[in-house]
């Protein structure tokens, strides 16, 4: 528990700066909902001069952005991007950071097994998203119900939170797999090559049927905050197969942190 507490101390700054910029972001997009409303024929037409396969990828083919739910709902894939970025640059480094640090020695030295270091890392973790996750959605809910008048559904803005926990719990454990084996210096790299990756993966799903299978690879797929709100709920399927993906990355991590040496 010490272990835990000393995490959340060390990465509240970073964690403050994350949440104002990924909030500042939201509300300033949404500030501008009712110059797109207002303006619903112009952009209608500005639409239509857009490529099927561009707007298809970007998710702009099913977005009525004259609707609040749906131009937030545009808003929100980037505010995941934000989110997934985060959860593994902190992930990727929360083990290797102790071996670059040289602070493995000094937790060493007192009675904590590596299981009980992994295991403080990883609540650590899970609190942050959780924490980021609730935070941002009570901020996303004031915002949408001020520029829209009060007329959005909180409910659904409170799916779209649920959403972005479950897409930073994806991450997580990647992140923590990718930890217990890749040095610090190369975790950067290789978080934001990982999650810039996924997501350009969900656009060139929808580019054509051909590609269709891809969104199967993809969290941003998963919880494409366009479809949650058009179907007002997030598929059921897609929250097993995140959770079955990060208790496997999870055990996987636990198993060669074990054994590595350190």
């Amino acid at each position: 528990m010490p272990l835990y507490i000393m995490e959340l101390k060390s990465n509240l700054k970073s964690f403050l700066i994350w949440l104002f910029c990924i909030a500042i972001l939201f509300v300033f997009s949404m500030s501008m909902f009712p110059s797109f409303s207002s303006q619903g024929e112009r952009l209608e037409e500005l639409m239509s001069s857009f490529p099927e396969e561009f707007k298809a990828a970007l998710s702009m083919n099913t977005v009525d952005f004259t609707k609040p739910l749906d131009y937030m709902a545009y808003i929100f894939q980037y505010i995941l991007l934000a989110a997934g970025m985060y959860i593994m640059l902190l992930s990727t480094t929360i083990l290797s950071r102790e071996e670059s640090d040289g602070t493995i020695e000094i937790l060493y030295s007192k009675p904590v097994s590596r299981m009980n270091i992994y295991r403080n890392k990883f609540l650590f973790l899970l609190t942050n998203s959780f924490l980021l996750s609730f935070l941002f959605t009570f901020v996303s809910s004031v915002t949408v119900n001020v520029v829209s008048n009060g007329e959005a559904d909180v409910k659904t803005i409170i799916l779209t939170g649920v959403s972005m926990f479950f897409l930073q719990l994806f991450f997580l454990g990647i992140g923590i797999f990718i930890s217990s084996f890749v040095k610090a210096g190369k975790s950067m790299s290789i978080s934001l090559g990982l999650v810039f990756s996924m997501y350009f993966l969900s656009m060139i799903s929808g580019l054509n049927e051909k590609f269709e299978f891809l969104k199967y690879l993809t969290p941003f797929k998963y919880f494409d905050p366009v479809l949650i709100i058009k179907n007002n709920g997030i598929e059921f399927i897609h929250i097993l197969m995140t959770v079955v993906i990060t208790i496997v990355t999870l055990l996987s991590g636990a198993l060669i942190y074990n054994k590595k040496d350190l």
